[in-house]
């Protein structure tokens, strides 16, 4: 298709396709600045190699990324452009930064990851110093460190510098995991853009900037979804977010500090999973947040005005334009009294393209799609200006099936309908949600039916449809009934949108994972006595073990089969053992039974430790020494008492360890005080960091607590009093149970170590007055807990049991049973 053009002036690709969504874009420009678009490039740079070196050559032979930006920055504003002929991950030792303007940078998307070396500082990935015209084109940018302005993001912008009409573009990137923000723009003096890109699992926003209300970002056609903190974040800077698929964040949006009128707009996005939808942190709210897709039924931090203009469907296509839009599909919006652009935003008109297959606020009136004889639209102008009066005379234009029954019962009756009052879409099947518009405001032109004489304040969110083919010549006048079928429908988003949000944790289905099958065959049945302890998973009821004692006869209907001797009977466990181990004093190791409800001390570190787990194979508990300045790596022989030191680093790694255990491939996984995963070698000490786990609460508790692996993969972090689990690939994490530790204890109560054992996690708190700690057995798939002992002193960590422990627990232990309101 053409490029979508504003003001004559080709801008982005049309067409942008995120799973089955199509979303159509013609970007807005702000305040009617031209682009400036830089002269054909006069050099080209090809990168040959993933090393990150300088030798101030950078040629045929021999190019690295950090080459081909130094001789771009040597030649001033000239424009130029860097690809690559080889695909790979460049590990940085230091920042990558572009000081001359006019370049830009080009990478297959999927093919180059741009990240930090191992042993390398804190930094950001790529930082643009008051240069413009820059495009990052394709690139991949994760597992940035650090917390500040300087570090842990994964591109940084600054730019104090005013050349009219200047813009930067990142295009087709992802940026993810990185410990800070996705994108960073700092006092940027000149319009950023983020299109077709994903920012996901950064640990505070996907997108956040500084410093300057004249200039402004616009994120669009962009994935955001499980940054740590938001989405979007404006600190005096104005933001235009449109048509974006945001998911899973505790605040959508945020504005701080805001200076002047409507410099927060937000419409078209259909967003999923959140908590917050808009946060003003100070200064007054200049804010546009209408229009939007809210998923979640609920928009806290909206003013009602912009409540009642959401959408009433997802957004499957869209386009935005001044004055007049058109979408491919034949919909138009435009109106010829438009003056055009103004500071901020003036007369912008915006079509929703719903399809057919989701009906606007859940009315099913209009029957199913294959009755319908045009899509759901939703029409509307933004006009964000307190100066001037918006534009009025509008017209829409919706296009009609072209097939004999709809232009001979729809089209030529001029049967075109639209929501005026949502509130009478409360039922699903009432026909008053729909009024047929009069036909004295109804036109047709060509193949549409058009809307004429229509105010702005006539289009703040009004879905529009034809009528549809119910079996009759013609629909009745302003009651379309639908068919009998229809209440099989339901109101569900796209199937796109659905694989956007990462569901809440159905995986605590297998939450309960069951051990190895040459336990679980001997002893399927616990005792009768699950019922009084309130913690046992669904799966060890006696209903859900089907195989009865052999000794039943009555369910064993074939003898010759089952025969006691070939159904060998094991007898439930009488002791599980989990270590936890004292970070203070003389660095104790108790063994705790949390079958038996004992414990006692068994032996000792080397060294204090936070971070402990056991290993399966050989038994030993490994350990990594406590605080930033730990440089030694060691384990514990259960067995002979002995500590054995694998590595001393020299110099020191420079992390907090603070969590550790076994995945049950055998690989040992470490994270730090400031959530960053790594994976250890227990042969060599060798350490891989493999980026920051986004999603963890923040704050002054950020880092505390443990993490434990049930063996079938799934990895459980508790930190603070909440419980989590993680996916070890993408890092990103999902809140399971909030508030727990349902005890009061002395002074400050967080976790300090969680284990698994025997179809059951097993945490430790700490009290801060006190110096004990409490051990409760939790139930991953419901959250109850049950409180066990109290030790002496204590744990800052726990390990799991192996992974060969038998599952069925003994069920005839006592405990204080502790229910858990889950979130």
């Amino acid at each position: 298709m053409n490029a979508n053009r504003l003001s004559g002036n080709p801008l982005f690709p049309g067409l942008l396709c995120i799973g089955v969504i199509v979303l159509v874009f013609s970007a807005i420009f702000f305040w009617g600045q031209v682009s400036a678009v830089a002269a054909a490039p006069e050099a080209t740079y090809s990168v040959n190699s993933l090393a990150d070196t300088n030798d101030g050559v950078c040629d045929a032979s021999d190019c690295t990324l950090r080459e081909a930006i130094a001789a771009a920055n040597a030649n001033g504003d000239t424009a130029e452009s860097i690809d690559f002929t080889v695909s790979g991950t460049i590990y940085l030792e230091s920042a990558l930064k572009i000081l001359a303007s006019n370049l830009t940078i080009t990478a297959v998307p999927g093919t180059v990851t741009i990240t930090k070396a191992p042993t390398a500082g804190d930094f950001n990935a790529i930082q643009i110093e008051n240069a413009y015209n820059i495009t990052l084109h394709g690139l991949t940018v994760t597992g940035m460190t650090g917390n500040t302005v300087y570090t842990g993001n994964g591109i940084y912008i600054y730019s104090n510098v005013d050349p009219f009409g200047a813009q930067n573009h990142i295009e087709y990137s992802t940026i993810a995991n990185n410990e800070r923000d996705g994108v960073f723009v700092r006092q940027g003096r000149a319009t950023n853009f983020v299109t077709y890109s994903t920012l996901e699992n950064n640990g505070r926003f996907g997108f956040y900037a500084t410093g300057k209300l004249q200039y402004g970002s616009v994120i669009a056609m962009t994935l955001l979804q499980n940054n740590g903190y938001g989405a979007v974040g404006a600190y005096r800077s104005s933001i235009w977010v449109t048509g974006n698929d945001i998911v899973n964040h505790p605040i959508v949006f945020e504005q701080d500090s805001s200076g002047g009128a409507y410099t927060y707009i937000a419409y078209a996005n259909n967003i999923t999973n959140y908590a917050t939808a808009y946060n003003l942190v100070t200064g007054t709210r200049y804010a546009f947040i209408g229009h939007n897709w809210w998923a979640d039924g609920s928009a806290p931090g909206l003013t009602t005005e912009e409540w009642d203009q959401r959408l009433g469907a997802p957004v499957v296509e869209w386009l935005d334009g001044w004055g007049t839009v058109s979408l491919e599909s034949g919909a138009h919006l435009y109106t010829s009294a438009a003056a055009g652009p103004a500071y901020p935003a003036r007369n912008v008109a915006v079509i929703v393209n719903h399809g057919r297959n989701v009906y606007p606020f859940g009315n099913t009136t209009m029957g199913p799609a294959e009755n319908m004889c045009s899509n759901y639209y939703d029409y509307f102008v933004v006009h964000a200006s307190l100066s001037t009066a918006p534009a009025d005379d509008w017209t829409v234009s919706l296009p009609v099936d072209d097939s004999p029954a709809c232009n001979t019962e729809i089209l030529d009756q001029e049967q075109i309908f639209r929501i005026t009052d949502f509130n009478e879409c409360t039922s699903a099947t009432d026909p008053a949600c729909w009024d047929l518009v009069g036909s004295e405001q109804v036109n047709i032109n060509g193949q549409n039916l058009e809307v004429v004489g229509l105010l702005a304040a006539e289009l703040q969110g009004v879905p529009f449809v034809a009528g549809s083919l119910l079996g009759s010549s013609s629909i009745p006048t302003n009651t379309p009934e639908p068919p009998t079928a229809t209440a099989t429908n339901t109101l569900e988003p796209p199937t796109a949108t659905a694989t956007n949000t990462p569901e809440p944790p159905t995986a605590t289905a297998t939450n309960t994972p069951e051990p190895p099958t040459a336990t679980m065959t001997n002893t399927p049945e616990p005792p009768t006595a699950t019922a009084t302890n309130t913690s046992e998973p669904p799966t060890a009821t006696p209903t859900n073990t089907p195989e009865p004692p052999t000794a039943t006869p009555t369910n064993t209907p074939e003898p010759p089969t089952p025969t006691p001797t070939n159904t060998p009977t094991a007898t439930p466990p009488t002791s599980a053992i989990l270590y936890g181990t004292n970070n203070y004093g003389n660095y104790e190791v108790l063994a705790l039974d949390v079958i038996q409800n004992t414990f006692q001390q068994v032996g000792s570190t080397a060294f204090g430790s936070q971070a402990i787990a056991q290993e399966t194979a050989t038994g030993f508990v490994y350990y990594f020494e406590a605080g930033t300045d730990g440089d030694e790596f060691g384990y514990w022989d259960p067995v002979t008492g002995a500590n054995v030191t694998v590595r001393v680093y020299n110099p020191a790694p420079g992390f907090y360890a603070k969590r550790l255990d076994f995945a049950p491939d055998g690989t040992l996984y470490m994270m730090d005080s400031r959530d960053r995963m790594y994976i250890l070698d227990t042969q060599t000490g060798d350490y891989v960091y493999q980026g920051y786990v986004s999603g963890l609460i923040t704050g002054p508790y950020r880092g505390t607590g443990d993490m434990a692996f049930a063996p079938d993969g799934t990895l459980y972090i508790a930190t603070y009093r909440n419980l989590y689990t993680v996916d070890v690939n993408t890092l990103r994490s999902t809140l399971l149970y909030t508030d727990m530790i349902p005890i009061e204890g002395q002074g400050t109560v967080v976790w300090t170590g969680l284990g698994y054992c025997n179809g059951f996690l097993y945490g430790s708190h700490a009290e801060s007055a006190t110096g004990l700690s409490a051990i409760f057995r939790i139930d991953p798939a419901t959250g109850d807990e049950t409180l066990l002992f109290y030790t002496n002193t204590v744990l800052n960590d726990l390990t799991s049991c192996p992974f060969t422990t038998a599952s069925a627990p003994n069920n005839t232990t006592t405990g204080t049973a502790v229910t858990v309101t889950t979130p």
